[in-house]
């Protein structure tokens, strides 16, 4: 469900409102409720902070290149020991707990952000195993679409 809600805006705001939606290919009430969201959840939980390096905006651990994901898919491979993930990333144990507080708040992002990153591991792999065939003279196949 969802809600149209009114905001006054100053001109200026509303012209880098309008920056931002065109940047990302959105409109403006798309982009503000983006905006919005973002806002809310970094009030929500201060130890995620957003980051978009030209592939969409993704959420990475306050001050650090660390993204949330990582920490979740590194947490199940220690069962959710929260200890050797602090050791592991040498993180505060209140950060560690603070990711994974947001990672299960936002539980189908993270399978999804997960997801992709099998995919595109699986993409490269499979270009890496073709190169290695050509080098070697060897007849490769076409991908399969």
């Amino acid at each position: 469900m969802s809600e149209i809600v009114s905001l006054e805006l100053t001109d200026e705001q509303i012209a880098r409102l309008d920056r931002a939606a065109t940047k990302a290919k959105l409109s403006r009430a798309e982009m503000a409720a983006q905006l919005l969201e973002t806002a809310i959840r970094l009030t929500e939980f201060p130890y995620v902070e957003f980051k978009d390096f030209g592939a969409g905006v993704e959420a990475f651990v306050t001050g650090t290149r660390l993204r949330v994901w990582w920490v979740e898919l590194l947490a199940r491979d220690y069962d959710f020991d929260v200890p050797k993930i602090v050791a592991h990333y040498n993180l505060p144990e209140s950060t560690v707990r603070a990711v994974l507080a947001y990672t299960a708040a936002f539980h189908d992002e993270i399978e999804d952000d997960i997801a992709e990153y099998y995919r595109r591991s699986d993409e490269f792999q499979r270009e890496i195993l073709s190169q290695e065939a050509r080098a070697a003279g060897l007849a490769v196949d076409a991908p399969a679409s």
